[in-house]
């Protein structure tokens, strides 16, 4: 079960990675709310934070789906597997950015390897206090 969860969550990380979730992508969805226009402007003035959430959201729960999976014997923190789960976490956010780099419409931008980072650092922390 654990590794069709980290597929999952893998596949949704490299669809959200897509065409479909570009900037100029969701400004068309933020748009579709012009006859509403408070909530329009809300958004509008939202946007980049809205889209800068989602990494930190991507990341780190990929964090803690390789930590707690792969660390299944016992829910109390260890330092190499958590160093290592986020070395891991660490590539997958490294190639999703060269991924959006080639893909049509969208473009590798190092804020958002930032905001990546900062995910699955805040997650790693949160492993270490909390575990």
């Amino acid at each position: 079960m654990y590794w069709l969860l980290l597929a999952f969550w893998l596949a949704l990380v490299y669809f959200f990675g897509s065409t479909y979730f570009g900037r100029n992508q969701t400004q068309s969805w933020i748009d579709r709310f012009q006859r509403h226009p408070r909530f329009c402007a809300w958004l509008n003035a939202q946007h980049g934070h809205l889209r800068a959430s989602w990494h930190y959201v991507e990341f780190s729960a990929l964090f803690f789906l390789i930590y707690y999976g792969t660390n299944s014997r016992s829910l109390s923190y260890r330092f190499v597997p958590a160093v290592a789960a986020w070395a891991l976490t660490m590539i997958a956010a490294v190639a999703d950015e060269i991924r959006q780099y080639h893909t049509g419409g969208r473009q590798f931008r190092r804020i958002d390897l930032l905001h990546s980072f900062m995910g699955a650092t805040l997650a790693l922390a949160a492993a270490a206090l909390f575990g």
